[in-house]
C-alpha cells in the first residue's frame, strides 16, 4: 500500500506545533491509536471504534493531523487507511514517550482516580489520553518544555501558555500526580512547578521538541530582538540621509568621514582623561563642527 505524507509541516515555532498535536481531546484520542498501532495503517472506521467519536469528528481530526504531517494516508485505496508518519519530526519522540507512560502505567494509576487502565475502552486505558484529558494540559506541559530547567510559579505558565492562573491551578496538579511536573512548596501561596527531568517521558517529549526546531529551521526573534534590528536599520537609513545631505553641500562623504574619525579620535582621548564631560568642551566639539560644515560649503563670487 502506498502511503502518502503531507506535503509539509505546518509553519509555526516547534512549541507551538508541539501544541497543535494535543490541543483538542479529540485528536490526542486519534493520536493514541496511531502511536499504539506505530506503522500498522488504520481505516476510518477502525478509528471510530477506537475513540468513540462520531464519523464528522473522526474525519475532521483526522484531517487536522494530515495536515499537520504526523499521519500520512493511503493512495488511491478503498477504504482510506492511515497510519503514523515516522518520518515526522515529533513522531520518534511521541513514541518514546508513550511507551514510557505505558512502562509506567501502575504510578499513573496510584495517581489518578479517573484513570483505568483496565477499561474496555480503549483511550480510557491510555496514560497517554489521561496525561492531556484536558487540551490546557498540552498548553501547559509545552510551557514546562519551553523551559525545561526553570521553576516557573503558575502565573509564568499561564503567560507563557496564554492561558489564566485559574486553569492552570486547576489542571497542573494532573502533570503533577502523573508525574511527569514536579511541585516545589507545599506549604507556599505561590509554588514553584518544574519538568521532572528525571521522568521516564520527559525525553521523548523534549526530543519532539528539539526535532521539530530542527525541521523549522532558525528560531523566530523574540520582540527584543526584532527592536534591536529595527534601531539598526533606523541608524543606517540615518547615516544614507546624512550622506546625501553633504553631497548636496559639496563634501565628499569619505573626506568627511576621514576629518570626523581624526577629531573623533582626539575627543576620545580627551574624554578619556575626564570622569565627567566638560561643558566648554561639548560646545566647542559643536563649533567645531559647525566651522567645518561652513567651510566646506562652496562659496559664490560677489
Amino acid at each position: 500500500m502506498n502511503m502518502v505524507p503531507a506535503d509539509g509541516v505546518a509553519r509555526g515555532s516547534a512549541i507551538e506545533e508541539f501544541e497543535r498535536l494535543l490541543d483538542k481531546k479529540g485528536l490526542v484520542r486519534l493520536l493514541d491509536v496511531f502511536l499504539a498501532n506505530r506503522e500498522i495503517p488504520v481505516s476510518t472506521q477502525g478509528l471510530i471504534e477506537f475513540t468513540r467519536d462520531s464519523q464528522p469528528t473522526v474525519s475532521r481530526r483526522t484531517d487536522d493531523l494530515v495536515e499537520i504531517g504526523i499521519i500520512e494516508e493511503s493512495e488511491g485505496s478503498s477504504p482510506k487507511m492511515f497510519r503514523l508518519n515516522m518520518e515526522h519530526p515529533a513522531a520518534s519522540g511521541l513514541l518514546s514517550a508513550y511507551e514510557a507512560l505505558h512502562e509506567h502505567v501502575d504510578e499513573i494509576q496510584e495517581s489518578s482516580e479517573e484513570f483505568e487502565p483496565e477499561s474496555y475502552d480503549f483511550d480510557s486505558g491510555s496514560p497517554f489520553v489521561e496525561l492531556f484529558r484536558y487540551p490546557t494540559n498540552g498548553a501547559i506541559l509545552s510551557a514546562l518544555l519551553h523551559y525545561p530547567d526553570a521553576k516557573l510559579s503558575k502565573r509564568d505558565i499561564a503567560e507563557i501558555a496564554d492561558v489564566d492562573s485559574t486553569t492552570v491551578g486547576d489542571n497542573i496538579p494532573i502533570l503533577v500526580r502523573i508525574g511527569i511536573a514536579t511541585r516545589e512548596g507545599e506549604d507556599s501561596r505561590n509554588p514553584k512547578y518544574s519538568l521532572d527531568r528525571e521522568h521516564p517521558a520527559a525525553d521523548g517529549f523534549l526530543e519532539a521538541i528539539a526535532k521539530l526546531q530542527v525541521a523549522k529551521g532558525p528560531m523566530i526573534p523574540t520582540e527584543s530582538e526584532a527592536h534591536e534590528t529595527s534601531e539598526q536599520e533606523v541608524i543606517s537609513s540615518l547615516h544614507e540621509q546624512l550622506r546625501e545631505v553633504m553631497s548636496a553641500f559639496g563634501v565628499q562623504p569619505e573626506e568627511a568621514d576621514g576629518a570626523a574619525a581624526t577629531q573623533a579620535s582626539s575627543r576620545a582621548d580627551t574624554r578619556a582623561s575626564a570622569e565627567e564631560p566638560d561643558q566648554a568642551f561639548c560646545y566647542e566639539d559643536q563649533r567645531l563642527r559647525f566651522e567645518q560644515r561652513a567651510d566646506s560649503v562652496p562659496r559664490t563670487a560677489a
